[in-house]
């Protein structure tokens, strides 16, 4: 039986039915959560449900967006960034997290959500892991960007081999791309944040 669920019907000790089945775990939080958002929870109630090993999830979004900043956060630390392909996959076995698609949706107008003071912490938080995360330039350019600056780094003076065209890195055609950034033409076209 979940843990904080137990904690629920035990703080509140209104002779909760606690046979552990969801639907009536589901009620107790439901309940728990709209007695709190109304101001009727006793205080003591709720510091006891605040303790950690109670468990209580007071805004399971906020849970789920916490689990999605962690798999973000993940993703940026082995891929050097956050401009996944629409279609990439993050994680192991039953952990796969759509990552390309999370993070198309974040990029969309209202994807943060439509509180706008949310809104505004989610993007600084997206921020604080790639400031380049919605970055106004196309996705596909700041990946192979990025992929590319990585293998630079462990390059004497930075400085990429010759890279052939048809050379890929997770599908991507990073020669391709590397034959296209040295090109003058491709300079010219670029914003000042990008050079």
């Amino acid at each position: 039986m979940h843990r904080a669920f137990l904690a629920c019907a035990r703080v509140l000790g209104e002779g909760v039915d606690i046979t552990g089945e969801r639907g009536v775990e589901a009620v107790c939080f439901a309940d728990t959560r709209g007695s709190q958002v109304a101001g009727e929870l006793e205080e003591r109630r709720k510091e006891l449900l605040d303790a950690p090993e109670a468990g209580m999830v007071w805004e399971p979004g906020e849970e789920a967006w916490e689990n999605k900043l962690a798999a973000l956060r993940s993703y940026r630390q082995a891929a050097g960034h956050l401009a996944p392909r629409q279609d990439t996959v993050w994680g192991e076995g039953d952990a796969l997290v759509p990552i390309g698609q999370h993070m198309a949706n974040l990029r969309r107008k209202g994807g943060l959500g439509k509180n706008p003071e949310r809104a505004q912490a989610r993007a600084a938080q997206l921020t604080a892991i790639d400031p380049d995360w919605n970055c106004p330039w196309p996705l596909d350019w700041q990946r192979h960007y990025r992929i590319l600056a990585h293998l630079a780094a462990d390059e004497p003076d930075g400085v990429l081999p010759d890279i052939a065209p048809g050379v890929l890195m997770d599908g991507d055609d990073i020669g391709r791309r590397l034959a296209r950034m040295r090109e003058a033409s491709t300079w010219a076209q670029l914003s000042t944040e990008q050079q």
